[in-house]
């Protein structure tokens, strides 16, 4: 019976059989590829060949050779679809791996892959973004905080365009949000009730053919009993124009030119379902969102993202370091350090942080001082970093993703070029979600989706809204894309596109961590 390392001798000689030279010899364009290959398949032969049973020994045998020789013939060929096709046939015999045994080093062997992965692209692979533009969208009267976050992309990138994209029909959403929370999120409105406000405000909108804001007038009106004043009207509209006048490196666009185009009167409806349906301003700005990449191209950002910020926190390391403090409450932290570093930027003072008073489980002064002292020693204009060249492989759009968390994936950054293939499919995935929501509305059908729909943010969080328009629709999308490009089959783990995901479609050249995020989600 053959050692174990004389079975790895032969499987290594059956897989590279079209090399002469022993694979320890390999020489040539993907060497260094080819020897990463070698490694992984020896630590996977020796540790699953080991732990089969007597039965299984033969099939696992077999299932390696055939997934690694593929890949030893994908580098043969050098054709980059190729190569990243058998990387994610090995990410989805890792998968099989994980789900059958223990005790594998399941860590040292991804890290081993992704490095495979961050080699795998050349040139050809991937496309010029087509112009230069970066997209920003608001829904309701914005505030001058948010209005320096657009600012400040527009200071720290001279060669891109900056269209903010806002409503001026729409201008008073944010007063029937409020609204709205006041009377859903009230304990004494019952969950039937609080559906059936939703429904009315949908079906009053529906009665009247006037602008948005005068609806909006029209109907808190009616349910308060006191008149709307139309000066709120006017004084939207007027600082609207302000805009417009005041801030000639941001060009600003109306998303009705867009929306009431003949072609997107589908989406118009979504639009206006959830401002008046749901008042959920971040699924209607995702609608809007995909129709303007899908037309013009470029890199849509959500408002309250900043640039990526380039200083290092010694003092603050050390704080959080001295207090255990460095895996809690990570995420107030970093807004704490981002917006402070924002105001510096922009020389603002702001004694009052509301965003962080009700978090009393670190010293917030000595924390404050902390970070004060990281920022005196950096110059203000040298804080955040200008857009690296962009570029996108096979056209797929890239997604916001985590900087620390690989597979954290977000929308509030995405890159597409025009007539994206995956932005179009993904537009028409919501379509498809609408068609089912609408059903269930109009026939008045009540079920715990239409509760957790209809509800989302007001009695409960369960965030349904990310797989009906936000990132999860883009990652299905992404997901179908990479399958259709790399001739992958359908029932693909999608774990195991993720390798691909993280290394190249992913987008991390952001700050998305500030106390406005923090404050101005729609669901806080």
């Amino acid at each position: 019976m053959k050692k174990l390392s004389d079975k790895i001798a032969t499987l290594r000689e059956k897989i590279f059989y079209s090399y002469i030279i022993k694979p320890n010899e390999i020489k040539g364009k993907h060497s260094n590829e080819l020897l990463i290959l070698l490694d992984i398949l020896k630590t996977v032969y020796v540790e699953i060949i080991s732990k089969s049973s007597y039965n299984s020994k033969e099939a696992n045998i077999n299932s390696i050779a055939e997934t690694f020789s593929h890949a030893a013939i994908a580098y043969e060929s050098g054709i980059a679809s190729n190569i990243l096709k058998s990387l994610i046939f090995i990410d989805e015999l890792f998968i099989s791996i994980e789900n059958n045994f223990h005790d594998i080093p399941m860590y040292i062997l991804k890290k081993k892959l992704l490095s495979l992965y961050q080699l795998a692209f050349n040139s050809n692979t991937h496309k010029e973004l087509n112009n230069k533009l970066i997209h920003f969208i608001w829904i309701g009267e914005i505030s001058k905080i948010q209005l320096k976050h657009v600012e400040l992309w527009a200071k720290r990138n001279n060669d891109y365009r900056v269209m903010l994209w806002m409503d001026p029909k729409t201008l008073l959403a944010g007063e029937l949000l409020k609204a709205k929370k006041a009377t859903l999120r009230s304990d004494e409105t019952s969950k039937d009730e609080a559906l059936r406000v939703q429904r009315q405000c949908w079906y009053f909108s529906q009665e009247r053919h006037i602008f948005n804001d005068e609806i909006i007038a029209e109907y808190l009106t009616d349910v308060s009993g006191k008149k709307f004043s139309s000066r709120c009207i006017n004084k939207a509209r007027k600082e609207f124009v302000n805009i417009k006048l005041s801030y000639l490196n941001i060009k600003i666009m109306d998303i009705n030119t867009l929306i009431s185009k003949y072609e997107n009167r589908g989406r118009l409806k979504i639009y206006n379902f959830e401002i008046f349906y749901r008042t959920n301003l971040a699924a209607a700005s995702d609608v809007i969102r995909l129709l303007v990449l899908s037309e013009f191209g470029g890199i849509y950002i959500d408002i309250d993202t900043l640039p990526k910020i380039n200083i290092d926190f010694p003092h603050t390391d050390r704080y959080l370091t001295d207090n255990n403090l460095h895996d809690q409450h990570n995420e107030k932290i970093e807004a704490m350090k981002n917006t402070m570093t924002f105001e510096k930027f922009w020389q603002i003072e702001n004694k009052e942080r509301k965003t962080f008073e009700s978090n009393d489980c670190f010293d917030k002064p000595a924390l404050f001082n902390a970070i004060k002292k990281d920022l005196c020693s950096t110059g203000s204009n040298s804080v955040f970093c200008s857009l690296k060249e962009i570029k996108i492989p096979f056209d797929i759009p890239l997604l916001s993703r985590h900087k620390k968390n690989i597979n954290v994936f977000f929308s509030n950054v995405i890159v597409a070029n025009s007539n994206s293939t995956t932005i179009d499919l993904s537009l028409k995935i919501i379509n498809e979600n609408y068609r089912k929501i609408f059903r269930l509305v109009e026939k008045n059908i009540q079920s715990d989706f239409i509760f957790n729909y209809a509800l989302d943010g007001y009695k409960n969080n369960s965030r349904v809204t990310l797989n009906i328009s936000g990132p999860g629709v883009l990652l299905r999308a992404i997901f179908l894309t990479i399958i259709d490009t790399l001739e992958l089959p359908q029932d693909i783990p999608e774990s195991a596109l993720l390798g691909f995901l993280n290394t190249h479609l992913s987008f991390t050249e952001q700050t998305m961590e500030t106390e406005s995020g923090l404050a101005s989600s729609w669901m806080k």
